[in-house]
Order: C-alpha cells, then structure tokens, then sequence
C-alpha cells in the first residue's frame, strides 16, 4: 500500500472547506439588494465569510506545499517543460484564488474596521470582481495546470494511472468554474491524490 500524501490530503479538505464557505457571500450574476443587505445586516454571516476567507488562503498554503512533495517526487522530470509550466500556472492560479477571496471579503473588512457599510453597489463591485479574480482566472489557471502536472505524473508513473487521468478530466471540467461547482473537482482530486499516493517516477 501506498504511503498517504498528508499535504495532498490536507490541501483538499482544507481548500473545499474554505471554497464552500466562500459560496456564502452573495455576488452572483442572480443576487439581488436585498440579499446583500440581508448578508452585511448579519454579523454571523459576515463571520463564516471572513473564515471563508481565510481556510481558503490556508488551502491556498497546503497546496504549496503540496506541489513541493510533488516536484520532489518528479526528480529529474520536474526539470521537463510541461512540469515547469504547470508548476508556474498552479503558483499563478494559487495566488490569484486567494487574492480573489480577499477582494470579495473587502466590504466586510471595511464594515468591521469602520462601521458604516460601503453600501450595496461597492460591495456588489468588489465581489463580483473578487469572483471573477477567483473563479475565471484563479480556477482557469489552476485546470490548465492540472491538466499539465497529471500528464507529467502520468507518463513518469509519478501518480496511478486513472488518478492521473482522472486529474486531466478534472482539469476540463474545472474551465467551468466560473459557475463556481465545478471547481469542487480539484480539491477532491487532490484527496484521491493523497490517498493514492504518490509513486518514484518509472520513466
């Protein structure tokens, strides 16, 4: 049996925990005033969405550490172009699906430093750029890396064969998460990856 890969799991659980908690905070193409003017009355929603916030930049670290296992375990084939690329993507991605969490929880900071609310339009602005920062080129970097870094992992014999594949398919499906679902599929990928293990590379 395989040995776990403790920051591949820890980076999934903790990413979904923070990118489900996020979903809290209205800013989609179907909020209304009213749902954000019941979100920023809420002391206890505005909470759960700083926290949010902040397991997601935690996740954001575990998958740091993550892709440090992962280029350890790659050797020699973590010098090869599509290995550096993807690395470069999933930093990218990484860093722009924090900084689009702290862009949305914006108007909450605002509120807990300085009482008054920013209003409805700014709060609306800053979230859904926040998204858009997370979700289209966040989440968009992230898939095209994973797409990279299965394939790697697959020809060296670095991750299981279906796992590999496997994180290709959740690569194509990730282009989708700018409807925010099925950016769910890379922190569970992650786990299985965890699970399964990673391997010493056979090519």
């Amino acid at each position: 049996m395989k040995r776990v890969t403790w920051s591949a799991v820890a980076a999934g659980v903790v990413f979904a925990a923070g990118y489900i908690m996020m979903i809290t905070i209205p800013g989609g193409g179907d909020s209304t005033d009213s749902s954000f003017a019941d979100y920023y009355d809420s002391s206890g929603r505005r909470t759960v969405g700083l926290l949010g916030a902040a397991v997601l930049v935690l996740g954001v670290a575990l998958c740091f550490w993550f892709l440090l296992e992962l280029r350890a375990a790659l050797g020699a084939s973590a010098a090869s172009i599509g290995a550096q690329l993807g690395h470069g993507l999933a930093v990218a991605g990484l860093v722009l699906v924090a900084a689009g969490g702290a862009i949305t929880t914006g108007p909450t900071g605002v509120q807990l430093n300085d009482d008054p609310f920013v209003g409805i339009p700014i709060a609306q602005t800053l979230s859904q750029a926040g998204l858009a920062v997370e979700l289209l080129a966040g989440m968009s970097l992230l898939a095209l890396a994973t797409i990279l870094l299965a394939r790697v992992a697959k020809v060296t014999g670095v991750l299981a064969n279906w796992v590999a594949i496997a994180g290709i398919v959740a690569g194509v499906i990730m282009f989708g998460s700018y409807i925010w679902l099925p950016g769910l599929v890379f922190p569970i990928w992650l786990v299985v990856v965890g699970i399964t293990g990673l391997r010493k590379p056979t090519a």
